[in-house]
């Protein structure tokens, strides 16, 4: 396998696997559900995994490893959306 289709078969895989050294043989559940979310994303846009041509898979992947944690809100957040959801 060339360093090319390396990079891109990980475009698939969860951020947090991707930090690993050593992952899971069965993944994880988050990590499927990324994974299906990503899928998901390919069918409704009908576009390659972040709307990339698979030109360079590798840096793309490098701005997911170090910005992924920067757009997912921590539980904090999330139960301080869900109180306010419930207020309205």
């Amino acid at each position: 396998m060339d360093d090319f289709q390396f990079y891109r078969d990980q475009l698939w895989t969860a951020p947090e696997l991707l930090r690993m050294t050593t992952r899971p043989i069965n993944g994880t559940q988050k990590a499927d559900v990324y994974s299906f979310a990503i899928v998901l994303q390919e069918i409704v846009f009908r576009a390659e995994p972040y709307f990339i041509d698979f030109g360079y898979p590798k840096s793309l992947l490098i701005l997911v490893f170090l910005l992924y944690d920067m757009f997912i809100p921590g539980m904090q957040a999330c139960q301080s959306i869900v109180l306010l959801a419930a207020a309205v």
